[in-house]
C-alpha cells in the first residue's frame, strides 16, 4: 500500500547526520547510480497512479507536486543535453555570449543561495565554500552527465521496467575502501 498520506509522514529533520562510504571507482558509481535510477523509476511506475489523487488520505503535496515533480525532473534530464546545445548554439549564432555567462552567473548565485544559509557550516567553512561555487557547475554537470548515462540505461530497459519483469541477477555490492568517516 501507499504510504504516503497524512498518517505516514516524512519530515525534514536538520539535525540528523548521515555518512555513507562512497563507491571506490567510477565504474562503481556509474552502476550504483543505475541501481538507483532504475529504483527510482520502479518505484515512480508503480506509484503513478497516487497522481493527482484527492482526499483526506493523501497528502497533495506528494500527490499533486512531489510526484508530478519527480516525473518533471527525469524528463528535464533527458532533454538537457538538447537544451544545453539549443542554447550554445543560440550563443554562437547570435555572436552573444553574454546569454552563456548570465547563465553560468545565475547557477553560481543559485548555489550561493542554496550554501549561505546552512546551519551546519561555520562562516569560514562558508567562505571557503564559496569560492568554489564558480566550479561546482562544471562538477555538478558530471554528475549529470552519469545520471543522464543511468537513465538511457534504464530507457533501454524500459519493457522490464513498466511491464514489472524480474530481471534475473543478483545484486553485487561496489567496491570500497573501508576508511572510515570523520563525524562532523
Amino acid at each position: 500500500a501507499a504510504l504516503g498520506n497524512r498518517a505516514h509522514r516524512l519530515v525534514y529533520a536538520a539535525d540528523v547526520v548521515a555518512a555513507t562510504e562512497g563507491v571506490d571507482s567510477f565504474k562503481g558509481l556509474l552502476k550504483q547510480r543505475y541501481r538507483w535510477k532504475y529504483g527510482n523509476l520502479q518505484n515512480l511506475i508503480k506509484y503513478s497512479y497516487l497522481i493527482g489523487k484527492t482526499g483526506k488520505k493523501y497528502s497533495r503535496m506528494l500527490t499533486w507536486y512531489r510526484l508530478p515533480m519527480a516525473y518533471i525532473g527525469e524528463l528535464l534530464l533527458l532533454l538537457e543535453p538538447f537544451i544545453l546545445g539549443y542554447v550554445l548554439y543560440l550563443s554562437y549564432v547570435m555572436g552573444n555570449p553574454g546569454s552563456i555567462l548570465g547563465s553560468y552567473a545565475l547557477i553560481t548565485a543559485y548555489i550561493l543561495l542554496n550554501l549561505l544559509p546552512d546551519e551546519h557550516v561555520d562562516r569560514k567553512q562558508r567562505f571557503k565554500l564559496a569560492t568554489y561555487a564558480p566550479l561546482a557547475y562544471f562538477i555538478f554537470y558530471i554528475m549529470n552527465v552519469v545520471q543522464l548515462w543511468a537513465a538511457l540505461r534504464c530507457l533501454i530497459r524500459t519493457p522490464q521496467l513498466v511491464m514489472r519483469k524480474k530481471v534475473d541477477g543478483t545484486w553485487k555490492s561496489p567496491a570500497r575502501r573501508g576508511a572510515a568517516v570523520a563525524a562532523f
